[in-house]
């Protein structure tokens, strides 16, 4: 593939999933600010759900170390509220609720980007036009994603990986979420070529898991063997293609490329199978589960 620009984001700050022994959640986020530094990446939006500070210590501390590092917030719903569960009235007031959380931090524009909880939008037509009439009315603008390697699926095993000191299957998860982060690349960028005939600025979206701690280091040096350009999403928004609205509306998330190629019913394209399924890190997880379990018992 071509070389490509990308500007990376993280959701669900401050904590996000599974720790181990060694890596408890502000070690994960020094970890993961340090690989930003080591690739020069400043500015990164983190999206916040301000409902941690109000349970774990560690949270404050996490979104001060954030901001000090030189990367910004986002709202991502005070309480990471499933829209479908939820009304207008309910979802923008947890919306209002989490910018309370962010304007301790900061005063101007940075917390003007929106992220929607699961990237779901809406399942009727008027929900989503009305939601998005007051994001639009309270001056956010809405941050698409396009690349999304479900970094989350990794967590499980690899906690249970470090915490039996697996060292070999470290090895091999890492491996295989590389080689997952390079196949949504492929896919975007070929879908984009689809949809839009050129390669847009993409937008990748991980979480501020151990995954993201452990293998995000590992995942950005393989971008930039493919020619990656990082750029802020700033940039990335302001290209033309995400300022035409997409009347998207699904009981599922999508992430932009997605939305569009459904939109337009573009017909699915032969592609490999994903180097790693859902089923198989389940299936490992559920056997360091018994080891663990066995571990313990003795």
């Amino acid at each position: 593939m071509k070389k490509f620009k990308i500007a990376i984001t993280v959701d669900d700050l401050p904590l996000y999933g599974p720790t181990s022994e060694l890596y408890n959640h502000r070690q994960i986020a020094l970890d993961t600010i340090s690989t930003f530094e080591k690739h020069e990446i400043k500015g990164v939006y983190g999206f916040v759900n301000g409902h941690h500070l109000e349970k774990n210590p560690q949270a404050e501390i996490i979104l001060n170390e954030w901001v000090l590092s030189g990367h910004k917030l986002g709202n991502h719903t005070f309480s990471h509220l499933d829209l479908r569960e939820a009304t207008v009235q309910e979802f923008c007031k947890d919306i209002e609720a989490n910018e309370k959380i962010l304007e301790k931090y900061f005063t101007d524009v940075h917390c003007k980007y929106f992220r929607y909880p699961y990237l779901l939008e809406g399942e009727t037509l008027q929900k989503r036009n009305a939601i998005r009439e007051y994001l639009f009315d309270k001056g956010y603008a809405v941050a698409q994603c396009t690349v999304d390697y479900r970094d989350f699926v990794w967590n499980e095993p690899l906690a249970l990986s470090v915490d039996l000191q697996e060292y070999a299957l470290i090895e091999k998860l890492r491996t295989g979420c590389v080689e997952s982060a390079l196949y949504r690349v492929d896919l975007a960028q070929l879908l984009s070529q689809q949809l839009f005939n050129r390669d847009i600025p993409h937008i990748l979206l991980i979480h501020i898991g151990l995954s993201t701690a452990m293998f995000l280091n590992d995942v950005l040096s393989a971008f930039v063997e493919r020619g990656c350009e990082f750029i802020s999403l700033e940039e990335a928004l302001s290209d033309e293609v995400y300022q035409v609205d997409t009347p998207f509306i699904s009981t599922m998330g999508r992430n932009f490329i997605a939305q569009n190629a459904e939109i337009r019913k573009l017909e699915r394209i032969p592609f490999p199978p994903l180097p790693v399924t859902f089923e198989e890190l389940e299936d490992i997880s559920q056997q360091l589960r018994r080891k663990s379990f066995v571990f313990q018992s003795t």
